[in-house]
């Protein structure tokens, strides 16, 4: 599925849009609110920081440097976060918890 058609059925749906860009060996995650109604709570936002501490973790145990702190930023008043170098073996499972996450904790916008 191409990003767009991707980007297109996560808002017809109201779900959470993630995009990985894999490398050799590590990948770049993308967690982006803008497609849904809602954004994450403040309990999400902290579970997520979590699942992020935890590849940081597994990553130091196998030698590999820390890397830099995940990124949240703000689009159209819905957050967005970007993590780097989360092992290629272990997205799958990072995505699926994260998205998890995301559609459990998050919070209606008001609207204006």
């Amino acid at each position: 599925m191409k990003l767009n058609s991707h980007y297109r059925y996560c808002k017809l749906n109201n779900i959470p849009y993630i995009t990985v860009t894999k490398a050799t060996k590590f990948c770049k995650v993308n967690l982006d609110m803008v497609s849904t109604k809602s954004n994450l709570s403040e309990i999400g936002m902290e579970l997520i920081k979590r699942r992020y501490e935890i590849e940081h973790d597994y990553l130091e145990s196998k030698h590999h440097p820390k890397t830099s702190k995940i990124r949240w930023t703000t689009s159209e008043g819905k957050e967005s976060c970007y993590y780097e170098k989360i092992y290629i073996k272990r997205v799958d499972d990072f995505c699926n918890r994260i998205f998890d996450i995301a559609m459990k904790y998050n919070k209606p916008l008001l609207s204006l």
